[in-house]
C-alpha cells in the first residue's frame, strides 16, 4: 500500500467521522428548547385563564342587559329577585319584577351563561329607601376570580373571596 492510498483512506474516514451532529449539540439544542418551553408555557396558562375571566365578565353584561330589559318592559319595575336553574342544567332564569303579574323570562332577553363560570351568579336587590330599583351581580370564574356588576355601573373584579356583591 503506497501513502498516498493510506492517505486517501485515512482523509475518507475522517471525512465519514464529520457527517451528523455530537452529542454536545444536541443536549444544546435540547436545553435551549427547554428553556423556550419553560418560558412559553406559563405564560400560555396565563393568556388562558383571561380568556376564562373575560367569558365571565361577558356574561355579566349579558345578566345586566336582560336585568335593564326587564325592567323597562315592566314600565321601569324594579328587579327584586332572580331564579336561575342549576349550573349543569339547560339555563332557564327568571326574574320578579315590581307590578309586574308573573316572573319574566331573562334568557329570551340575553341572559347567558358560559362554561367558565364556577357557580350560579349570585343576585341581591336593594332593600332600603337609598338602594330601591338596584340590584347587583357576582359570578366566579372557573379561574377562582369574582367580579360583580351593580345596575348603574360597569364590571369590577371583587377583592373578596366569597361571592356576594353590596347594591349601591
Amino acid at each position: 500500500m503506497s501513502i498516498t492510498t493510506a492517505l486517501s483512506a485515512r482523509r475518507d474516514a475522517l471525512r465519514d467521522r464529520e457527517a451528523g451532529f455530537t452529542l454536545i449539540e444536541l443536549l444544546v439544542v435540547v436545553l435551549i428548547i427547554g428553556i423556550l418551553a419553560a418560558i412559553a408555557i406559563p405564560v400560555y396558562l396565563g393568556v388562558q385563564n383571561n380568556a376564562k375571566d373575560t367569558a365571565v365578565k361577558s356574561d355579566l353584561v349579558n345578566m345586566k342587559t336582560a336585568l335593564i330589559a326587564v325592567s323597562a318592559n315592566n314600565s321601569g319595575g324594579a328587579v327584586t329577585n332572580v331564579a336561575q336553574s342549576a349550573i349543569t342544567a339547560p339555563l332557564t332564569a327568571t326574574a320578579t319584577v315590581t307590578g309586574a303579574t308573573s316572573q319574566q323570562d331573562l334568557v329570551a332577553l340575553g341572559w347567558s351563561r358560559s362554561s367558565q363560570e364556577k357557580v350560579n351568579p349570585f343576585f341581591s336587590a336593594g332593600n332600603t329607601t337609598a338602594t330601591a330599583g338596584k340590584w347587583c351581580l357576582a359570578a366566579q370564574s372557573v379561574t377562582g376570580n369574582i367580579f360583580t356588576v351593580t345596575s348603574g355601573g360597569s364590571v369590577t373584579q371583587s377583592t373578596g373571596t366569597t361571592l356576594t356583591c353590596t347594591v349601591g
